[in-house]
């Protein structure tokens, strides 16, 4: 005899969407004002699950996430810096014939 299991999932994943109604408007508005009192980037996330998931376990999600793109940053840095060290030290590798 066999079995058959259906498993099934569903999310919704939105980050800096437009506004869509006067509470959104506002936290955009607020979002933009702090960016440049503070002069750093806000990032609005939005996110619903089915199954529910925790908040604590959808911040733990966006803590790794996180951590991802920082490993990118570095990553591109790194790259970077070496691109700047080279035109400095050879510059002939990057004359144009």
């Amino acid at each position: 005899m066999t079995t058959t299991v259906s498993v099934r999932w569903r999310y919704t994943f939105r980050a800096n969407a437009a506004p869509r109604g006067w509470r959104d408007r506002v936290g955009d508005f607020l979002r933009r004002l702090a960016g440049r009192v503070d002069r750093r980037v806000s990032v609005a996330f939005e996110m619903t699950t089915s199954p529910a998931l925790t908040t604590k376990r959808k911040s733990d999600c966006f803590k790794k996430g996180i951590q991802v793109i920082e490993d990118s940053i570095i990553s591109e840095l790194k790259e970077a810096s070496v691109e700047v060290a080279m035109r400095a030290h050879c510059p002939e590798l990057y004359e144009q014939e």
